[in-house]
């Protein structure tokens, strides 16, 4: 009789739990690397992930900084441009330019950043990213197209 209680204890809390997950996939994840553009380039990598809310999750990480310097980022629509160093933005921005913090790399040189943009991307279309040199000069030093992964 015990074995009844027990069996029926373990049933009854495993269906109370409400144990539903969301069992959609996640609909689309990019990456790429950030080549340094320029004399005072900067290189690194992003992530970039929509997620099935519809928000698009982008993550930088910047390698070769000036400590102390501020970095600005930003997703465009279209690859980045072909040449040597070029410095000019390349493509619309996506999303609100306020949800890119600006990358602060440390005393190596290294940053990281997150951006939650509530735009998605298109899983068909093209993306890159880049860095530019500081918030006062535009001038692109960093630029990674972005590759879709599934």
């Amino acid at each position: 009789m015990r074995v009844v209680y027990i069996i029926s204890f373990l049933l009854l809390t495993g269906c109370a739990s409400g144990g539903e997950t969301d069992s959609r996939p996640i609909p689309g994840a990019w990456s790429g690397d950030i080549q340094s553009l320029g004399a005072e380039g900067h290189s690194g990598f992003a992530t970039v992930t929509l997620m099935p809310d519809g928000e698009t999750r982008a993550n930088v990480t910047l390698r070769g900084g000036s400590a102390g310097g501020r970095h600005p980022w930003h997703i465009h629509a279209g690859l980045c441009p072909s040449g040597d160093a070029q410095s000019t933005t390349v493509g619309p921005e996506l999303g609100d330019p306020g949800a890119y913090p600006v990358l602060e790399p440390n005393d190596a040189g290294n940053a990281s950043a997150t951006a939650v943009l509530v735009v998605p991307l298109d899983p068909e279309a093209e993306y890159h990213v880049d860095v530019h040199q500081t918030e006062d000069d535009a001038t692109v030093v960093g630029c990674g197209d972005l590759q879709r992964s599934f």
